[in-house]
């Protein structure tokens, strides 16, 4: 009796799988946002009431929930709602680590040194060409203590969560349900549109009203907190005009999904496109292919954390120059122009080629790292076959 064929797997196909989990993500960062909110000022309030503002921990706390307004919020529900519903996304995929194609790498640390060099060398010479240039100047005074140790903790933290969570799970389902090069190009755009994914700063934009916001919230933000409670249409003057929807007296149950479709808005801006979304997927296509030609995570940490540590520690010890507020290094003008290089070592289509050029070193490793692989041992020889009787 002949065996049947295989059975075709039911339930959605991996990257239907993935797809789902990212608008389960959307959908619970728009509900949770105006939650978060409405419950941060609450209880900042209810501390200042207390007169608990010189406590050290809770007076932090409510300083925090203070002075940050809804885009703060909406960021952190969508981080949230990420982190939240990761484990119940794990558990229906049913992954292992040998499902995700990765392997033990007998060269993780050359490889994440690698990255690290490669990554922050080439960050940190853009970024002092930058200052000759006139795009950036040094901050006079920097504190390098507290700059480093954020520097360092950033570049760790984000790069551990961002590689597992990108490079290992969702590249590794996207490889079992794709080819090499599809999954490749669907996790990089992926990693890009999920960055982008940021709500736009709030505060208002004209100079007076900063400096005026800035020194009530460091100087008086009980006061903010008080009013707040009482009468949350005393502190829309704090927010931009053109977004006066997101305004204190505004927040409301569907504000979050508002927020949503205001950020796919700014998304759909050609100089956007070109400035942000193609260095992110140049820096994906990067992470990703280091990842499947080692089968393993530690180059694309190296990578991902030189990039984060050098750009952490750059735009913490310079400032911005009025040459570049101006708009003297775009192409082109107004809400069109495409900047060359922007207010992050980030965005721009200079940064664009020097990831170019961090892409062909990675390949220079890469094939520079076959050579230092362990040769695989000999397979031993068959015991000999017992003689006939």
């Amino acid at each position: 009796m002949s065996s049947s064929p295989p059975s075709s797997p039911r339930g959605p196909s991996p990257l239907l799988q993935i797809a789902l989990y990212l608008a389960s993500v959307l959908l619970l960062g728009a509900l949770l946002a105006p939650v978060l909110y409405a419950s941060g000022k609450w209880l900042a309030a209810l501390l200042v009431s207390f007169k608990q503002t010189q406590t050290p921990l809770l007076g932090w706390v409510a300083n925090k929930l203070t002075i940050h307004e809804f885009d703060s919020y909406f960021n952190r529900a969508f981080l949230v709602a990420a982190l939240g519903l990761l484990w119940p996304f794990l558990k229906w995929m049913r992954l292992s680590r040998h499902a995700l194609g990765l392997a033990p790498n007998p060269l993780k640390l050359a490889d994440y040194l690698m990255g690290l060099l490669i990554a922050g060398g080439l960050l940190a010479t853009m970024g002092l060409a930058l200052l000759q240039i006139g795009a950036f100047t040094a901050k006079p005074h920097p504190d390098w203590s507290a700059l480093l140790t954020q520097a360092t903790l950033a570049a760790l933290g984000a790069s551990l969560i961002e590689e597992w969570l990108f490079r290992g799970i969702f590249l590794g389902v996207a490889l079992r349900a794709s080819s090499p090069a599809k999954a490749i190009v669907f996790v990089a755009a992926l990693f890009s549109i999920l960055h982008l994914i940021q709500a736009p700063d709030l505060n208002a934009k004209d100079r007076p009203t900063r400096l005026q916001a800035a020194a009530l919230r460091s100087a008086d933000w009980p006061a903010l907190a008080a009013q707040h409670a009482a009468n949350p249409a005393q502190n829309d003057w704090l927010t931009d005009p053109s977004l006066a929807r997101f305004a204190p007296s505004h927040i409301g149950p569907t504000s979050g999904f508002a927020m949503t479709a205001e950020i796919f808005r700014r998304l759909a801006r050609p100089a956007l496109f070109l400035s942000e979304f193609l260095t992110l997927f140049a820096i994906g296509l990067i992470l990703a292919l280091a990842r499947t030609r080692t089968a393993s995570l530690w180059l694309p940490l190296g990578l991902h954390s030189g990039w984060i540590f050098m750009n952490t520690l750059y735009m913490g010890s310079t400032l911005t120059t009025k040459a570049l507020k101006r708009g003297e290094f775009n192409l082109g003008s107004g809400d069109s122009a495409i900047p060359l290089i922007g207010a992050q070592l980030k965005i721009g289509l200079l940064p664009l080629a020097v990831l170019l050029l961090s892409g062909l070193a990675v390949l220079w490793w890469l094939r520079l790292r076959l050579t230092k692989l362990p040769s695989s041992p000999p397979c031993p020889p068959s015991p000999p076959s017992a003689a006939s009787p």
